[in-house]
Formats: C-alpha cells, sequence, structure tokens
C-alpha cells in the first residue's frame, strides 16, 4: 500500500508530463481523500507552480471509494476531446 507521500510523487511526476503536452488545457485529478488532502495541503505550491509554468488548469478531487492505488488522470484538450492517463500513455475514454 503506498502512503499519501509516496502516492504523490507518482500523481506529481504525471501532472508534469501531462501539463507539459501542448495537447492538455486542463488536467483533472481523482485520487483517494488521504492522498487529495496531502496533496492540496502539502503540494499546493508545486501545484500553482506547475499551473503557472504550463497556463493550464489543474482539479485535484477526493474520491472515497477510490482505492490507495487508484488515480485518475482525465485531461481535456482547447477542443473539448478527452483523454485518459493509464499506464504512462494517454487513451481515449
Amino acid at each position: 500500500m503506498k502512503t499519501p507521500e509516496s502516492m504523490s510523487l507518482d500523481v506529481m511526476r504525471r501532472l508534469a508530463i501531462a501539463l507539459h503536452d501542448a495537447r492538455v488545457a486542463r488536467a483533472e485529478l481523482t485520487v483517494c481523500p488521504d492522498a487529495n488532502f496531502y496533496l492540496q495541503n502539502k503540494k499546493r505550491a508545486q501545484i500553482v507552480r506547475l499551473e503557472d509554468e504550463s497556463g493550464k488548469r489543474v482539479v485535484i478531487r477526493g474520491d472515497a471509494p477510490s482505492r490507495w492505488t487508484r488515480q485518475n488522470l482525465i485531461c481535456s484538450t482547447r477542443a473539448n476531446r478527452v483523454f485518459i492517463w493509464k499506464n504512462w500513455e494517454w487513451r481515449p475514454p
């Protein structure tokens, strides 16, 4: 089982990669409540920096039924196309 700290490292890597992709206009992340709390409070400055550098918005949500290892990163383009980030690859929903 991952701790909120170790999960946040993985999430921050994925966010950085996603936000630097030219196709992405917005990223929405869903994680378990403990990881959400950690990201919103301990990693907020880093997330804001990523948003400022990329000019893109990041939304982080906690999902009570989510297991510790489950993360969903959904990115949308300016044309409202949606991509899901799974196993380090982009896939249409």
